[in-house]
């Protein structure tokens, strides 16, 4: 459990530093890099058992910490240290339930698009109307437009979306649809299974959120393409004091949550267009294999060791037995 952690702070690091060092080059840099530190760490578990089982080398500064040394009493402090965990994993895994609980209801209420607003999201998307079907309804239980999680995923927009201006329509269709083209809301998954066992740890917090941040700021940047970003920053202001309805752990909202998000997304839309430029094959290889190799290098260093089996105790057994006790004697 110690080599996890280390291992995974070391990764989440490396994921936050590499985002600062894009922060002012490319956005979609920086969301790759925050996306490879989420996925890379919720494998570290099944990388390091699979490093364990083949045997491979690696430095064992905490090898030997998984296995019986986590089997505690009430007396030991590893019961109050596991117990806290659980706890925090328990209302963590509560909460995606119950956020998971609402999309069903707010899905399974959803009706599809009628005949003028599947008009109107075909001529802004370019969409046929089987896409249409496939992506779009609407619900009332929501203020916001927002994308569910699944397959496929699921673009709800609110009973209400009919009374913005149009210009505010079509903004807000493009934003959604650029989450869809990004699997945002598939890849958020991802960081709420990282939020449930990391919960803890600061740094998971903050590149999950960073992460998110930098997904917002790309579908702005979709939203906002082909008018003056002033225009649709003025959009985002004047919904600043309408009521939202809240974003799942697995789902990306049109509104923002915060009145700080806010700022930062408005800042964005009016901030250097370039950094919203599309990430080459070239930083997107070098970034995979970086935290490939960066994730198989530190399970090999913290990989637990497996306890050997009966016929591994048989077979040392007899090799004891059978070598000769008084090696330096020759007959």
């Amino acid at each position: 459990m110690i080599g996890f952690i280390a291992a995974a702070t070391l990764i989440l690091a490396f994921a936050a530093i590499a985002a600062r060092l894009f922060a002012g080059w490319n956005r979609e840099a920086q969301r790759l890099v925050l996306l490879g530190g989420m996925v890379t760490t919720l494998l570290l578990p099944l990388g390091m058992q699979l490093v364990a089982r083949c045997e491979l080398p690696g430095a064992a500064a905490f090898a030997g910490l998984a296995g019986d040394q986590f089997a505690t009493t009430a007396d030991e402090p590893w019961f109050i240290v596991t117990t806290i965990w659980l706890a925090g994993a328990a209302l963590m895994t509560v909460r995606l339930l119950w956020h998971g609980f609402l999309a069903r209801r707010w899905k399974a209420n959803s009706r599809r698009l009628r005949d003028d607003e599947v008009e109107f999201v075909g001529q802004t998307l370019a969409l046929s109307r089987s896409d249409i079907a496939r992506y779009f309804v609407v619900a009332d239980a929501i203020e916001t437009p927002m994308v569910l999680a699944g397959i496929p995923q699921t673009i709800l927009l609110p009973r209400a979306w009919q009374e913005w201006p149009s210009s505010l329509k079509r903004s807000a269709l493009r934003h959604e649809w650029r989450h869809v083209g990004s699997a945002d809301a598939q890849w958020a998954v991802v960081g709420s299974a990282l939020r449930v066992g990391l919960w803890f740890h600061p740094l998971v917090w903050w590149v999950c959120a960073r992460w998110a941040e930098q997904c917002e700021h790309l579908a702005d940047h979709a939203a906002a393409a082909g008018r003056p970003a002033a225009d649709y920053a003025e959009e985002l202001l004047a919904l600043a004091d309408g009521s939202r309805t809240g974003a799942l752990a697995f789902a990306t909202a049109f509104f923002p949550q915060t009145r700080s998000r806010l700022a930062r997304r408005v800042r964005a839309v009016l901030g250097d267009s370039s950094l919203n430029r599309p990430c080459s094959r070239a930083v997107r290889a070098v970034v995979l294999l970086a935290f490939a190799v960066a994730g198989l290098s530190l399970a090999a260093a913290w990989a637990p060791r497996m306890k050997p089996t009966a016929a591994d105790l048989e077979t040392e057994a007899e090799t004891r037995l059978q070598a000769n006790p008084f090696p330096g004697d020759r007959p």
